[in-house]
């Protein structure tokens, strides 16, 4: 099986000489953090970094019933339905081929690579 290549390694030079740039560098990236550790978070994790033990990779059941709690209030969500903690969106957008038994994944030109790299592992037709 040949995955394809990941398109942002060939933007690495672009990077280079923007970052070179006088007036300095905005990395326009979809999920690159910018802004600093808020405190509340940084006390959080302090408080729970002598835990002997990797965590549930579900979340626990308070987080999942929070999140529900949020797309109910928040987002108007309805019905019955679960939610999945990831560490980042494109680790489940990998998975979800593979979760759901697809047959076949359709791809929208402007996409994460990772979509097409699910697709691909999980066997399924790739449609783009």
């Amino acid at each position: 099986m040949k995955l394809p290549d990941f398109p942002w390694d060939a933007l690495a030079p672009y990077g280079q000489k923007a970052r070179a740039h006088s007036q300095g560098f905005i990395d326009l990236s979809q999920g690159t953090p910018v802004d600093p550790t808020p405190d509340f978070i940084q006390e959080e994790l302090k408080s729970s970094s002598n835990s002997p033990s990797y965590p549930l990779t579900t979340g626990s059941a308070s987080l999942r019933e929070a999140l529900k709690g949020y797309c109910v209030d928040t987002l108007g969500a309805s019905g019955d339905f679960d939610v999945l903690p990831t560490l980042g969106s494109k680790e489940l957008v990998a998975l979800l081929a593979y979760l759901l038994e697809a047959k076949s994944v359709l791809i929208p030109e402007i996409a994460y690579p990772t979509y097409k790299v699910g697709a691909l592992l999980a066997k399924a037709e790739v449609i783009e």
